[in-house]
């Protein structure tokens, strides 16, 4: 049975208890005495709602991510800024929301993240989503039996966005030499490592354009892009349109919903 840990004061408590994840086990430890008080790692995703003080929350996010450095975290914070943003990255954080949240958002994000923590755990994994994060036409879907060296590598990929991926980490991670990783690799997913990894890429870049208040300077830098042109013209290939395009087409919508 895997379990979820929410870190929260008791002000935010009600909000997360409403959370259903069936079977999983939901377990809160309160913020101001969290680090402390976490029986241990054995989480298969961390929730961390900093409320109206993110510097508290990025200084525990820190300190948790050196102890569990493979469970995924989710930060949510009442009072943001782009550099609240890139410090949560950059510390570690998996996604990051600003408040109020949608819990018809958070619920199936944390179900995926489960989900792709428990296939990893498998020697290998059934015909069925493993990767799949976000909508259908954004999530990239890895189909077929995947042998675990190949799901370590993605894993990897998944878990350092916003760090510069080499062809020999990813080998490594696979425990293969570059060339049988490569040819491994497409033939299963159907596609080299490096489309794979521009194309996740892309998928984190949507999310943080779509929560808005980021450059798109930031973004790129944000996912591992140190070149903002490579990043626009990525984007494009892949999304089908620019950056600042697709920014403004989420600003639209949220008017328009708005506006109905």
């Amino acid at each position: 049975m895997d379990s979820i840990c929410v870190i929260t004061d008791k002000m935010h408590r009600s909000f997360y208890e409403a959370l259903d994840f069936g079977e999983e086990r939901l377990f809160f430890a309160d913020l101001k005495e969290a680090y402390e008080s976490l029986p241990s790692c054995d989480f298969s995703v961390i929730a961390l709602d900093s409320g109206y003080n993110p510097q508290v929350g990025l200084s525990l996010l820190r300190k948790i991510k050196k102890c569990c450095v493979s469970v995924p975290i989710i930060f949510l914070t009442d009072s943001s800024s782009e550099e609240v943003v890139i410090r949560a990255f950059k510390a570690g954080a998996r996604e990051y929301f600003k408040k109020p949240v949608d819990i018809r958002e958070l619920q199936p994000l944390i179900l995926s993240m489960i989900k792709l923590k428990r296939a990893n755990s498998a020697t290998r994994i059934p015909s069925t989503t493993i990767c799949k994060w976000r909508d259908n036409d954004d999530a990239v879907q890895l189909h077929a039996d995947l042998p675990e060296g190949l799901l370590k590598s993605v894993r990897y990929m998944n878990e350092n966005l916003t760090e510069r991926i080499y062809l020999d980490d990813l080998a490594k991670q696979a425990g293969t030499s570059k060339f049988h990783f490569c040819y491994n690799f497409k033939l299963h997913v159907g596609m080299t490592p490096m489309q794979f990894l521009t194309i996740r890429r892309i998928e984190r870049a949507k999310i943080l354009l779509r929560k808005g208040g980021l450059s798109i300077t930031s973004v790129a830098y944000m996912i591992g892009f140190g070149d903002v042109s490579e990043f626009n013209r990525q984007f494009k290939k892949i999304a089908g349109l620019a950056p600042s395009a697709f920014k403004k087409s989420q600003v639209n919508k949220e008017l328009d919903s708005l506006a109905g």
